[in-house]
């Protein structure tokens, strides 16, 4: 009886019931499989329409078409036989002012007052509420020889941009002030010396020797994020990115595009600091895309004393750069470019193909807009190593900053600096125009 029951008792390696915990597994991982499956396939099927716009995809796509498939590609010259019925992009409208009859005017101040105005009503600002002005302060830290402020101010009724103000605590005040407008980036956490980036600090080094700093995140980077979750601002660059994903709504609730509020949020910082009982002059200092805002804003607001652009003007996109050697200001037809690339296509596609207004008031928008600058004192900064600005066209866009000056008799207000450097700021030699021109 004994032997009976020790046979009919379990095997002593299922006591814990193992046998049952391994099937459970199995059942497990069998479900965690099918629903890895499931998973994957939904989201092959979301990301296989866009395959089509990767070039990596359409390379190898064609590369064993005919290196694996044999298929032999053929022979362009007997598909295109000629250009004769060449189909051309559609123009663009005619703009309202060209850089040749900017240059030839006879009366540069009432010239400059018209595209003032033209400037204005392009950007939109009559289409937006401009709210109260309300400046609060939410935390200050003290540094080597100056405070830190977290700053925030109203621009729009709802919105209010946040910013650094940065104080010398060594150089009692009234100071100078200079308002900082960053390029892409992290926004105002590299002017302002909390990161350390292509803005080099320059806020930083511009308050330890006596200057009052405002350096306010421009829509889309830093703190103005449009989703809770950091998403890096290529300036448009990537299919989805912080810009474009308020570019649409600039266009969509505003009938204007991203820049134009930009320059309405930093003409209110500007008047902000315009206002302060401490403070006597006014500078402007712009990096990259940062630049081209700072050409608006000054071009707006007369209290701006001295402009100073760092890598600034677009020479890539300027029609100056089509030839090296042509005269500056010579005007060309401009059409719509159609896209090159399957990324051009996807972001034509989701914008529907709006032009920007800023981008047809002018043949030239950022150049022209100079005119709106003499006779303020001028430094252009660029940096030997840059690849982003200043190897595009650099010759012709500077004969044309000499030109719109010299038309405007102050040819001896622009300052050009080239140093060695990349797409940044370099610091010293915007200290010591500031320097000259604010104190």
């Amino acid at each position: 009886m004994s032997s009976r029951k020790l046979n009919s008792s379990p095997h002593p390696r299922d006591f814990w019931g193992v046998a049952n915990l391994r099937t459970g597994l199995q059942i497990a991982i069998g479900a965690l499989l099918i629903c890895s499956v499931i998973l994957n396939g939904l989201l092959v099927l979301q990301f296989e329409p866009l395959l089509p716009y990767y070039q990596t995809y359409r390379n190898i796509r064609a590369w064993t078409s005919v290196n694996l498939l044999g298929r032999g590609r053929p022979d362009e010259k007997l598909i295109y036989q000629g250009s004769e019925f060449t189909i051309h992009p559609a123009p663009r409208p005619t703009a309202r002012y060209q850089l040749g009859s900017v240059l030839d005017t006879e009366s540069p101040t009432v010239l400059a007052r018209q595209l003032r105005s033209d400037v204005l009503e392009t950007l939109g600002h009559n289409r937006i509420t401009r709210g109260p002005l309300s400046f609060d302060t939410h935390g200050s830290d003290l540094n080597d020889g100056y405070y830190l402020h977290s700053v925030s101010y109203q621009t729009q009724a709802g919105i209010r941009i946040p910013a650094y103000l940065l104080e010398p605590s060594q150089v009692p005040s009234p100071w100078a002030a200079v308002l900082v407008i960053h390029g892409c980036g992290y926004g105002k956490a590299g002017p302002a010396g909390v990161i350390d980036d292509a803005h080099n600090s320059i806020a930083v080094r511009l308050a330890q020797v006596g200057f009052l700093v405002l350096v306010p995140d421009r829509r889309g980077f830093g703190e103005l994020q449009p989703v809770k979750h950091y998403v890096w601002p290529s300036c448009s660059g990537d299919r989805y990115d912080a810009r474009s994903l308020l570019e649409i709504d600039a266009r969509e609730s505003f009938s204007t595009d991203l820049r134009s509020l930009d320059v309405f949020d930093l003409l209110v910082a500007a008047d902000y600091l315009a206002s302060r009982d401490d403070v006597t002059s006014l500078g402007l200092a712009g990096l990259s895309g940062g630049g081209v805002v700072a050409i608006y804003v000054a071009g707006q607001n007369e209290d701006i004393d001295a402009v100073a652009l760092a890598n600034a003007l677009p020479f890539r996109h300027s029609i100056s750069e089509s030839r090296e050697d042509e005269e500056p200001g010579a005007t060309h037809e401009k059409y719509r470019a159609l896209p090159e690339t399957p990324l051009d296509w996807l972001r034509m596609r989701a914008s529907g193909d709006l032009a920007p207004p800023l981008s047809i008031l002018a043949d030239d928008p950022a150049l022209v807009l100079l005119a709106l600058l003499p006779p303020r004192p001028l430094l252009l900064e660029f940096g030997e190593l840059d690849t982003v600005s200043y190897v595009h066209g650099k010759n012709a866009a500077i004969g044309i900053v000499q030109q719109v000056y010299k038309r405007w008799q102050a040819p001896e207000q622009v300052s050009i600096v080239v140093e060695q450097g990349e797409h940044e700021f370099i610091v010293e030699p915007i200290i010591d125009f500031f320097q000259e021109h604010l104190y």
